[in-house]
């Protein structure tokens, strides 16, 4: 009996011992330029908000060649519509609404492109998201990247050097026609 009392004794003042041993924090310091999930979210749902608005407003956004990406409330109309008149009407639309910071309307008018254009601008979004995670001491999670024609449109929220290395990262991909930066810095 006095035997199993000792063992007990040992091994609770072993566990006990282990539980209050002072741990490390290791809870991750927030950047405060890092997007929240509630950011992202409302970001999200600003975007969908905008594509039934468009939809709702005009056919020539109906077939779906073109698309709103919302990055901290800015912004961005890319794609091909039929209609010229509808450009305008984006903005009228857009720019009132609620969460909107600010406004790049990219539309043009003109044909859908093919599937190779698409394939390709996938592409080129895989090796530009890659060329940004391999480059030493880039914050390649804070960077959106939106291919449209070849034509590279990067969002975010990064310093003014950020920006500038996010730019000459993408245009140093093969096919990149052009870069257009739309950080907040």
């Amino acid at each position: 009996m006095r035997r199993y009392i000792v063992i007990m004794a040992l091994t609770s003042t072993i566990l006990f011992g282990c539980a209050s041993t002072p741990q490390p924090d290791t809870t991750p310091v927030n950047n405060p330029n890092d997007r929240t999930v509630e950011g992202i979210s409302s970001d999200t749902e600003l975007e969908t908000r905008i594509e039934r608005l468009l939809a709702e407003a005009s056919p020539a956004f109906d077939n779906l060649e073109s698309s709103a990406h919302v990055n901290q409330g800015n912004v961005l109309l890319v794609g091909r519509i039929g209609d010229p008149q509808a450009i305008e009407l984006a903005n009228d639309l857009v720019l009132p609404l609620p969460g909107v910071e600010s406004l790049h309307n990219h539309l043009i008018v003109g044909e859908k492109l093919t599937s190779t254009i698409k394939a390709n601008d996938t592409w080129l979004r895989v090796r530009i998201h890659a060329a940004m995670f391999n480059a030493d001491d880039f914050p390649s999670r804070k960077v959106e990247v939106i291919v449209e024609n070849g034509v590279v449109y990067l969002m975010g929220s990064l310093t003014e050097d950020e920006g500038r290395q996010a730019a000459q990262l993408a245009a140093g991909v093969e096919g990149v026609q052009k870069v257009v930066t739309l950080f907040a810095i």
